[in-house]
């Protein structure tokens, strides 16, 4: 009988402790959705505002923006000057084709003699070609989709919407700062939840820049073999990566999406 009773007592309190952790949990579980709705919607309300500003300006003032964006980038200052006009001539004969690309008096493609095989798109439309890359870059085809790729970057505004994302960024980690003032746990967490975003936006946009660069090349040479051979000549030592913390997707993704 004691023994009975023993294990009913024990039952009772098991139950309670399981019902007041629970409770805990749930308590827990709802604060974290509470802060969650109120980050998110801090983030979309900054994002909607910083976007509705920069869609007012004119384009004479989006085009100095998108210039100060650019006046800490000085390569040509750093980095010795190649001169090649290939890449210039390849660049203007893609505009030329394409009616509904965004005007810049800023187009031009600078080689420059850089230790590492890169290219890239100021936030003003101003290119720049690294002699590495230009080197692996065995014909006209190859090239054409290393400056079509530059140039949809600029096209698409992927300047504009990582200006927008990094506005956003200050804005939580600013709040996440005033929630838990004395926590570099929760600060980090939501910095590095932001940074996995941005990661995720970079790789979308080297998609959608690869996408372009493709219908570039089908117009002037029927296919895309030059892109196929330039992501397989840049990753020479062909790795195979987890792509969720890289600002580009594994290049095995890239030319199965290419290849579409």
């Amino acid at each position: 009988m004691k023994n009975n009773e023993l294990n009913t007592a024990q039952i009772l309190a098991y139950d309670e402790t399981n019902y007041k952790s629970g409770g805990v949990l749930q308590v827990i579980g709802k604060l974290c959705l509470k802060i969650f709705i109120i980050f998110l919607t801090v983030y979309l309300i900054t994002y909607s505002s910083v976007s509705y500003v920069l869609s007012s300006l004119t384009i004479q003032n989006q085009q100095k923006l998108e210039s100060f964006l650019a006046s800490g980038i000085k390569l040509e200052e750093e980095y010795k000057v190649i001169q090649n006009e290939l890449p210039n001539e390849i660049a203007h004969k893609i505009v030329s084709i394409d009616k509904n690309f965004r005007k810049t008096e800023n187009l031009k493609v600078v080689v420059i003699d850089a230790p590492q095989k890169n290219a890239m798109c100021l936030p003003n439309g101003k290119i720049y070609i690294t002699k590495q890359l230009m080197d692996i870059l065995k014909n006209e085809e190859m090239l054409t989709f290393v400056v079509a790729h530059e140039l949809a970057h600029y096209n698409h505004k992927d300047h504009l919407v990582s200006f927008k994302k990094q506005i956003s960024n200050i804005a939580l980690v600013f709040l996440a700062f005033i929630f838990v003032p004395d926590s570099d746990v929760f600060t980090n967490f939501v910095s590095n939840s932001l940074t996995i975003m941005d990661l995720a936006h970079s790789r979308e946009a080297e998609y959608s820049a690869d996408r372009y660069a493709g219908e570039i090349l089908r117009y002037f040479y029927g296919d895309v073999d030059g892109g196929v051979e330039v992501l397989n000549t840049i990753n020479n030592a062909k790795e195979d990566y987890n792509e969720i913390l890289a600002t580009h997707p594994n290049y095995k993704n890239r030319i199965y999406y290419l290849t579409k």
